[in-house]
């Protein structure tokens, strides 16, 4: 039964490497980050393995039909870049610490909103640093907009020990 996990990251590899969905980024063996999927890339998200998609768009809604068939698990939590709202970030953050299995966090470009929640990750389930962190997300390649110094700002000041409370103690 060990082998399992192992066997699916293999098989997420290639996924990883080759994915044509904009901004694919892989943070772990099961959490992935992207632009928004294609119509087509749900499919081969599901076929690779994905079994969850959070969509962090106020119109998150557009993943249903996009997604229609692939057996996926959608969950929607609209979040705008420019005004973070705690309650949101540990909405996502509970999601990812329930998933059933591999999981694809996006937004509209992959780089803001995803951003964000990916450093989160990073430093609630990781021990990262918030140093870390942000560097990761403003100099990683993943396309962060300047115009949102809100977000180092709240990464750097974030208490991490209470947030962790909030993302494992409260009901999902």
């Amino acid at each position: 039964m060990a082998m399992k996990p192992f066997l699916l990251a293999l098989l997420l590899l290639p996924l990883a490497a080759f994915s044509q969905t904009p901004n694919f980024h892989q943070l772990d063996s099961s959490v992935y980050r992207s632009a928004q999927p294609r119509r087509a890339d749900f499919a081969v998200l599901k076929k690779a393995g994905i079994r969850e998609v959070i969509s962090l768009r106020r119109d998150g809604e557009r993943d249903k039909p996009r997604a229609q068939g692939t057996g996926l698990i959608l969950h929607q939590v609209s979040m705008r870049a420019g005004h973070l709202q705690e309650d949101d970030l540990v909405a996502v953050l509970q999601l990812i610490a329930r998933r059933q299995g591999p999981v694809l966090i996006h937004c509209w470009k992959g780089s803001d909103r995803t951003g964000v929640v990916s450093a989160l990750y990073r430093m609630v389930f990781q021990g990262w640093t918030a140093d870390q962190a942000v560097d990761e997300m403003t100099h990683g390649g993943y396309g962060f907009h300047k115009r949102f110094r809100n977000i180092p700002r709240y990464l750097r000041s974030v208490d991490v020990e209470r947030l962790r409370s909030r993302v494992f103690s409260q009901p999902g």
